[in-house]
C-alpha cells in the first residue's frame, strides 16, 4: 500500500536530516485511535462509516472492516520504519506510548519491568503545555505547565508532574555525568535506583 511506502519514505529524510540530534523515535502515535476516528465513528477524515456506528449520517464506508484494514496498514507502515532504522541507522529503541496519572502505580510498574531485565530508558511527556486536543478542545489539560486560557496573557503554571519531571530530569543529568566520569577513569561513583 501507498501509505507504507510514503511512511517510510518520510521517516527515512526524518532519520537522515534529525537523527544526529534524536535518539529515540516513536511511529504513529495512538494508530487504534485515527483508525476508529477515521473510519468507524468518522470525526477524523477522510470521515468514512457506516450505520450505526458513526457519529453523525454515515453513508460512505463499512464500519465492520474499514478500520481494522486501517489498523492493520498502521502496523505494516510501522514494521518497515523500524526495520529501516534498524538496518540503516542504529539499534532499535522500543518507545511505549500510554497515559498514566498515578505516580505511584507507575513508579511500581516500572521498578517491576526493571527487575524483569527491561531496559527502560526514561518518560517522555506527551506536551510540554497544556494544548487544544483535537476531541476536547482545552478541556483536557494535560501538560507539565497549566495554562490560563481565560487569561489574556495565557499565564503558564507548572503542575506537580513539571517539579518532578524537572527533578527526574537532573538526577539523570547528575547520574550521566558521573557516569561519564567514571568511565574516563577519574573516580568511582555508584548510583542506586529509589
Amino acid at each position: 500500500m501507498q501509505l507504507r511506502e510514503d511512511f517510510t519514505a518520510f521517516a527515512d529524510v526524518c532519520f537522515r536530516e534529525f537523527g544526529d540530534r534524536v535518539s529515540q523515535w516513536t511511529t504513529i502515535v495512538e494508530p487504534n485511535v485515527i483508525a476508529i476516528g477515521s473510519f468507524d465513528n468518522a470525526i477524523f477524515p477522510p470521515n468514512r462509516c457506516s450505520n450505526p456506528f458513526g457519529l453523525f449520517n454515515c453513508t460512505v464506508g463499512d464500519s465492520t472492516t474499514e478500520p481494522y484494514i486501517a489498523a492493520h496498514n498502521f502496523l505494516l507502515a510501522h514494521a518497515s520504519v523500524v526495520s529501516l532504522y534498524r538496518t540503516k541507522y542504529q539499534v532499535l529503541f522500543l518507545i511505549i506510548h500510554f497515559v498514566c496519572k498515578f505516580e505511584t502505580y507507575l513508579h511500581k510498574s516500572l521498578s517491576s519491568s526493571r527487575r524483569k531485565g527491561a531496559n527502560v530508558k526514561g518518560y517522555f511527556v506527551w506536551s510540554f503545555l497544556d494544548v487544544y486536543e483535537f476531541l476536547s478542545g482545552f478541556r483536557s489539560p494535560f501538560g507539565l505547565y497549566q495554562v490560563d486560557f481565560k487569561d489574556e496573557n495565557r499565564r503558564r503554571q507548572p503542575k506537580l508532574s513539571a517539579l518532578w519531571y524537572s527533578d527526574f530530569l537532573k538526577k539523570k543529568k547528575k547520574k550521566k555525568t558521573s557516569t561519564n566520569i567514571n568511565r574516563m577513569g577519574l573516580h568511582e561513583t555508584s548510583h542506586s535506583q529509589r
